[in-house]
């Protein structure tokens, strides 16, 4: 039976435990990590996370410390780190969860950053939707400056840095690295063709390092237990833990933090979940509205992010969202192909007018009115959209429309008959 393995939320069921307080968090051990950091160098932690193998968990799966690297190398004294708080995948909330499960973690885990690279300055990036964070946060940061753990000469060893919120206006391109660049700047939060690296050229032209909450929270652990310690969790290409943020027809829907590669899918969705919430499970979305809908064939699949590529898949931010068997595949896809026809910004022709295109495509399957011939061109219209658009958005956003196709073609081929087994789409004219 799967059971969790808490490193992030490790206070979560703490007695007595406040996250607001940063007395209590240094009661549990808190900061000690950073004062290890500082007592054995900026050389010395990059070479930690390196060896943890730790990849990051907003969805790309970069690795962390080659990400470090490139940024501590760069010769400037004007660097920026920037934690990706943006969250806007569909399904989502395992970032919200450490926040407020425990702050502190990304606070002291982006000042440990700051420090391995020679940063000065950071922004979280607060999305649009959370405006309940960023008054928090900045109470946080005033109780970090009070004990001299942010801010200038952070304990008193000379190191300067402090950290800004950022509060985004809701949109879901700007997760995106250059698109989150450009909010920060002030102006149309777009992805834009990158010319340089963000590591040499980011935000206002500075040398920029871009992290998920999920992977900056880990960093204190990293720097107190040791990168080996670390790397001896999950898998040798899944090292650590990972939140998974499981919702939908489950009866114990919620964030869950589980060893990679110690169970599968389908464990998370029984053991953890409570099973289905209903007599069967119809589809699965893995990996957010970005990642794929999965049939329950794959439920035995390895939770570890190669398991999920050798598959074609992906674990994207960590989302598990279920559904019985009253829902219908193609109606799910109509609906994540609906938001990632909303939410494109529009500077690129493949993704503007594909995303649109693969809309009206799924409309037309739901109500009866598509052909196979059409099916195929809008495939064909989607691997055109993976490889002409500017941004992982317009990258992944026909992902919905080809995972129906690829694994429902039963389903499709109902519907392009005039039939929904499961009541749901309007065919032949409905709703």
């Amino acid at each position: 039976m799967v059971s969790e393995r808490p490193i992030l939320l490790e206070n979560r069921d703490r007695d007595g435990y406040d996250p607001l307080s940063i007395k209590d968090y240094i009661e549990a051990g808190g900061y000690g990590p950073l004062k290890r950091a500082m007592e054995n160098g900026p050389r010395w932690v990059i070479n930690e996370v390196s060896r943890s193998r730790i990849r990051g968990r907003g969805g790309a799966g970069f690795h962390a410390g080659f990400k470090w690297e490139s940024v501590a190398m760069q010769p400037s004294d004007d660097k920026v780190i920037i934690a990706n708080f943006d969250e806007g995948e569909e399904g989502t909330f395992k970032d919200r969860t450490i926040i407020e499960v425990d702050p502190f973690k990304l606070i002291e885990g982006m000042t440990i950053a700051a420090y391995a690279m020679a940063i000065n300055k950071g922004f979280i990036y607060n999305r649009g939707e959370y405006p309940f964070f960023p008054p928090i946060f900045k109470k946080l940061f005033e109780k970090a400056r009070s004990e001299g753990l942010l801010g200038k000469d952070i304990l008193g060893k000379g190191f300067d840095f402090d950290i800004e919120v950022v509060e985004g206006a809701g949109a879901y391109v700007c997760g995106e690295s250059s698109a989150i660049l450009q909010s920060i700047e002030g102006q149309a939060g777009q992805a834009k063709i990158k010319t340089k690296r963000t590591a040499v050229s980011g935000v206002f032209d500075r040398p920029t390092c871009v992290n998920n909450v999920e992977t900056l929270a880990n960093v204190p652990y990293i720097v107190k237990e040791g990168g080996q310690n670390y790397a001896s969790i999950g898998t040798r290409q899944s090292t650590g833990t990972r939140i998974i943020s499981l919702s939908g027809n489950v009866k114990r829907p919620g964030a869950y933090e589980v060893e990679m590669g110690k169970c599968t899918i389908g464990d998370i969705i029984k053991d953890l979940g409570g099973g289905v919430d209903g007599t069967s499970i119809k589809a699965v979305l893995l990996g957010g509205a970005s990642g794929s809908l999965i049939t329950p064939y794959k439920l035995d699949l390895k939770f570890t992010m190669e398991d999920a590529e050798e598959a074609g898949l992906t674990l994207g931010s960590g989302v598990i969202i279920v559904f019985n068997e009253k829902s219908c595949p193609v109606d799910l896809a109509h609906n994540l192909m609906g938001f990632f026809a909303f939410e494109s910004c529009g500077k690129c022709t493949p993704c503007r007018t594909g995303t649109h295109h693969l809309l009206r495509v799924l409309d037309d399957i739901r109500t009866g009115r598509s052909t196979e011939r059409e099916v195929e061109k809008a495939m064909e219209i989607a691997r055109m959209m993976d490889r002409a658009s500017i941004c992982g958005l317009g990258k992944t956003a026909s992902t919905p429309f080809q995972s129906l196709v690829k694994n429902f073609k039963d389903v499709v081929d109902q519907h392009l008959r005039g039939e929904c087994q499961s009541h749901v789409c309007s065919i032949g004219g409905g709703n």
